[in-house]
């Protein structure tokens, strides 16, 4: 049962959830009935609503019926707060976490401090940062929810991480999305710079044995338990797809 007070994204999930037990990719079924992938990510993810003439179509390709896609949507829903108000994600539901490391060497030992908090946690990695805008802009078929936050090292000679937090901060629907740097190579002035272009944190990454794990937990449990993020809020706020 999807629990969500939100129409469009109980319809959306249901979308998701047939295409996949169907065996399409989001390529296919948008070319199946003339939109965009970046649409039908928008469908899925609740976004955009989906008008009744597309749904039509889809439940044709998909071998349903339109009034499947809206089975159960008045049962487990879980009760809108009064005022609407964001609250912190629940304990039993992974923080979805876009890591961007420079290689697989730095993606194990950062993945291997992330498990060690005791903060559930689901990890999709990128090395590129190009590549981890595609991701997040809706451009590939990655079978991987929608990230909490991003976690991305950050090298002052390469600038990856940088790059990466300046075009999200420059996206209007990725704006909201918390990035956090980490550096083996900390200075003043590179952390006035990260900062004033809307860095949420800049971790100077202790080397010493046991450090990183500490400061991974710390970051986690800030943003798992002590914040409560715009991505929980009923609605998705970027482009990334499931395959």
């Amino acid at each position: 049962m999807f629990e969500t007070d939100d129409p469009d994204m109980f319809i959306g999930m249901k979308l998701r959830e047939k295409r996949k037990k169907s065996g399409f990719t989001i390529a296919e079924i948008a070319e199946k009935i003339g939109v965009s992938m970046q649409l039908i990510q928008k469908y899925e993810q609740g976004r955009a609503r989906i008008p009744a003439g597309a749904l039509y179509r889809m439940a044709v390709s998909l071998g349903a019926s339109p009034a499947d896609f809206f089975e159960g949507l008045n049962q487990g829903r879980r009760p809108r707060n009064a005022e609407n108000v964001l609250t912190p994600v629940d304990k039993d539901t992974p923080l979805y976490i876009l890591l961007l490391a420079e290689d697989p060497g730095e993606e194990l030992i950062v993945r291997e401090a992330i498990e060690k908090s005791a903060v559930k946690t689901s990890v999709f990695c990128l090395h590129d940062d190009r590549q981890a805008l595609d991701f997040l802009r809706g451009r590939t078929s990655v079978s991987f929810p929608h990230p909490d936050i991003i976690l991305a090292e950050n090298h002052p000679a390469r600038q990856y991480g940088f790059n990466l937090l300046r075009e999200v901060k420059r996206d209007r629907e990725l704006s909201v999305l918390p990035v956090i740097l980490f550096t083996s190579n900390p200075s003043a002035s590179e952390a006035e710079k990260i900062y004033r272009a809307g860095v949420s944190g800049y971790i100077y990454r202790s080397l010493n044995p046991g450090g990183l794990d500490m400061q991974i937990r710390k970051t986690l449990e800030y943003w798992a338990e002590a914040c409560a993020l715009p991505s929980r809020n009923g609605k998705q706020t970027s482009g990334t797809p499931s395959a």
